[in-house]
């Protein structure tokens, strides 16, 4: 696993904590335009969090040349980084652990647009006992060459295959939300709001697969489609700041995951059903009259 930030994460990081630099100077400049709680219609929203984790079970099927089978059932788990100061503060490890980074813009004053990278990880389990069905030649393994029909076999990763999407089981969000004012005082200072929305995702796994002890090149791509549905609750302080936590379950299709190195033509494909839970800080702000 990798444990420093890549050119396309540090161009994320780049841009987003310019624009939280920005945001405030350009949002203050505007206050003509008068940046609401009540009336967000107009208003534009960025945040940044870390997330959790959970998988339904899975069907795994992985196709080569000389193997194609599928294994049922499969089970995993996330991998979330260890609480310390270098893995959450130090801007060379932010794109390490479990993040979601969103935008969005109140197309009215209650419904909105919004964007976002959430950085998920994925683990199968090692050990674990499942039903395959499929052939396995030779060529591939002599240890496990034989053809398969709904037989139980034992899953090791170091010999049979391992799917982990530890660089990040990354999905790429277009959402449509729903945010309703609670609470807010006198002042707009305050504000409590709850969360409604789904949207369509785009998987671009980035996987360390291993294939009869044979590891990929681990390089990301995009392959498949799925959806989400999420809620929850968001807290706004300071006019502009807030803190929120979201549920979100949802649903990746992903039929071409690269399994072996570079050049090769192997591919494994499944079928993802996940719950996660995240908590981000955002900021709030306005740019131009809407």
């Amino acid at each position: 696993m990798q444990v420093t930030i890549t050119n396309i994460q540090f161009r994320l990081l780049v841009v987003f904590f310019t624009s939280i630099l920005i945001t405030p100077i350009f949002s203050y400049a505007q206050e003509k335009q008068k940046y609401s709680i009540k009336n967000p219609k107009g208003n534009f929203f960025i945040f940044w969090g870390y997330n959790r984790s959970a998988y339904a079970k899975s069907t795994i099927q992985v196709k080569g040349d000389t193997y194609n089978y599928t294994l049922y059932d499969m089970t995993a788990q996330d991998m979330p980084e260890k609480v310390t100061v270098k893995n959450y503060l130090d801007p060379g490890y932010f794109t390490v652990p479990q993040f979601n980074a969103r935008a969005g813009f109140y197309i009215t004053n209650k419904y909105l647009v919004s964007a976002g990278w959430d950085h998920m990880k994925y683990k199968t389990q090692n050990g674990v006992t499942v039903k395959i069905t499929g052939t396995i030649d030779k060529e591939a393994s002599e240890r496990y060459a034989g053809t398969y029909n709904n037989d139980l076999i034992t899953v090791y990763h170091d010999s049979l295959v391992k799917i982990e999407h530890s660089d990040g089981l990354n999905v790429i969000q277009l959402n449509l939300e729903r945010h309703d004012l609670l609470l807010v005082n006198p002042k707009e200072n305050l504000g409590l709001t709850t969360i409604l929305g789904a949207g369509i995702n785009f998987p671009m796994p980035w996987t360390n697969a291993t294939v009869f002890g044979v590891r990929n090149d681990d390089r990301p791509h995009f392959t498949g489609f799925g959806f989400s549905i999420f809620g929850g609750i968001k807290f706004l302080f300071f006019k502009r700041i807030f803190i929120q936590g979201l549920l979100q379950t949802g649903y990746l299709h992903m039929p071409g995951i690269v399994i072996t190195p570079k050049g090769g033509t192997e591919r494994a494909s499944q079928n993802i059903g996940y719950l996660q839970g995240m908590v981000v800080l955002g900021y709030s702000f306005r740019l131009f009259k809407y």
